[in-house]
């Protein structure tokens, strides 16, 4: 796409900028002497939006911050429309008429202050991306919301995120958090303090006792055994490399294979911050190879295989959806269900979900007499973290010091 060379050299400049910017960005004058922004997402398939911005010199310096913020907002994946009317609120500093506040900024502000308080870009993304681009949108369009009740509504609303589902829960804590934040430090004033748990429940429903929560694990020989039966299946290998090294599901997406010494190894460039201060560090993860029903280690050369270029996993293009694809792929599976089944007969609150993979590791390094130091130091998370996570994991120290004691 080409800059258009006609007119002053202010708009031939800033045309220039702006494809630079992205070629995909075109800005004219309109017929209305303001200024118009198109965007081409593929040969005849053009949008556009018109600013409230003149098409003068005087406003080149606005035009280009406001097109630098469209930018950006598209980039997060916020539609053209709307991201011209939230970047021109954060241009203009308006914000809103119901509460003259710059939400836009202040979402930016909301996200600094996590980033500092330990939150990762991880976290973020997976945690409060969506509804917090959904509160901008809102309170930058021509009908705001009035409060923090009303703006907790419509965001649920405009997702359709279920009640009492663990996705309307973590999206309500993100939108009550930022409300209030808005309320308290950006001047949105006190109908947008933080909802009472009674006010939040009135949205998203109650929350479900805490059974089955968190995954049960898998015997070897029943990890082997479903992966028998998916054999064809891409994900498969992913679920090798998860129960071979104990993986989260989203550390998939950082792996490499380095070599020092002489030596190669599997490495994982994850990085987690915890609200708490925990932190993941990109670290070396090892190996514990599963056993068939004969004893027999099962060795499926994964390391080898990465190392070569014979092992591609499959492409996850953005953190959280690894989980997804993986969870929704094993609920579809007959023989995921029937050993979900087999182990609700011995728990009613057994629960089965990608992270089985990890929990299973854990379990595996415990019989193995893998001390927990090592093992959570592989994991990644520290010794402590282990054995809160894994009750087996404490109760192999007491057992073993009985056995000095007696021994």
């Amino acid at each position: 796409m080409g800059v258009h060379k006609s007119g002053a050299a202010w708009e031939v400049a800033l045309r220039g900028k702006v494809q630079k910017l992205n070629p995909r960005l075109r800005i004219l004058k309109a017929k209305s002497g303001k200024t118009q922004v198109r965007f081409t997402f593929a040969p005849g398939d053009v949008a556009s939006a018109t600013l409230k911005i003149d098409w003068d010199l005087l406003s080149d310096s606005s035009i280009w911050e406001t097109v630098q913020r469209l930018d950006s907002l598209m980039k997060d994946g916020m539609p053209l429309k709307t991201a011209a009317a939230a970047a021109q609120a954060g241009a203009t500093g308006s914000g809103t008429e119901a509460c003259g506040t710059d939400w836009l900024s202040g979402s930016r502000a909301f996200e600094k202050q996590l980033e500092a308080g330990g939150v990762s870009t991880t976290t973020w993304n997976q945690q409060y991306r969506a509804p917090i681009r959904t509160v901008v949108e809102i309170m930058t369009s021509e009908h705001p919301a009035l409060s923090s009740d009303e703006l907790m509504g419509r965001v649920l609303a405009e997702h359709e995120w279920e009640r009492n589902t663990p996705r309307a829960f973590t999206a309500s804590n993100a939108i009550n958090r930022f409300s209030d934040f808005m309320a308290r430090e950006q001047g949105a004033g006190p109908s947008f303090n933080r909802l009472s748990p009674a006010g939040l429940e009135k949205h998203r429903g109650k929350r479900r006792e805490a059974q089955g929560n968190k995954s049960s694990t898998l015997e070897d020989t029943e990890i082997l055994w479903f992966l028998e039966k998916h054999q064809d299946n891409p994900y498969m290998e992913s679920l090798r490399v998860m129960a071979v090294y104990g993986l989260r599901p989203e550390e998939l997406r950082h792996l490499s294979v380095k070599t020092q010494g002489g030596e190669s190894f599997l490495w994982c460039s994850y990085e987690k911050k915890s609200s708490r201060g925990d932190a993941t560090k990109p670290r070396r993860v090892e190996p514990c190879q599963l056993r068939d029903a004969e004893g027999d280690v099962v060795d499926w050369k994964l390391l080898a295989r990465l190392k070569s270029g014979d092992l591609e996993l499959p492409h996850f293009p953005s953190a959280g959806s690894v989980s997804d694809r993986i969870n929704t792929m094993l609920r579809g599976s007959a023989a995921w269900l029937a050993l979900l089944a087999a182990k609700q007969k011995e728990d009613p609150n057994a629960n089965l979900t990608a992270y089985c993979f990890r929990h299973s590791y854990s379990l595996r390094a415990h019989h193995r007499g893998i001390g927990v130091e090592d093992a959570a130091a592989s994991m990644g998370h520290s010794p402590i973290t282990h054995v809160k996570a894994y009750p087996w994991c404490s109760q192999r120290k007491v057992t073993s010091a009985f056995a000095r004691a007696n021994g």
